[in-house]
């Protein structure tokens, strides 16, 4: 996994809960392991994103074909 990822969403999930680890968030009770997942699954994505933005779907590169009539 990406570090940048990790660290992205362990200090998302951490923001405001005055705890150091995820473990601790979700031992204490103030989020779940379900929350962990889904912060964790976001900004691996995100990250991914970054990465590999989309391609622009734009106008095909070249001459134009000639069409017969």
């Amino acid at each position: 996994m990406n570090r940048f990822a990790m660290d992205r969403a362990k200090k998302e999930f951490l923001e405001g809960t005055g705890c150091s680890s995820p473990a601790q968030v979700i031992e204490f009770g103030l989020k779940t392991m379900q929350d962990w997942l889904m912060c964790l699954d976001r900004c691996r994505e995100e990250a991914h994103a970054l990465r590999h933005p989309p391609k622009p779907q734009g106008k095909p590169v070249g001459r134009p074909r000639m069409s017969r009539t």
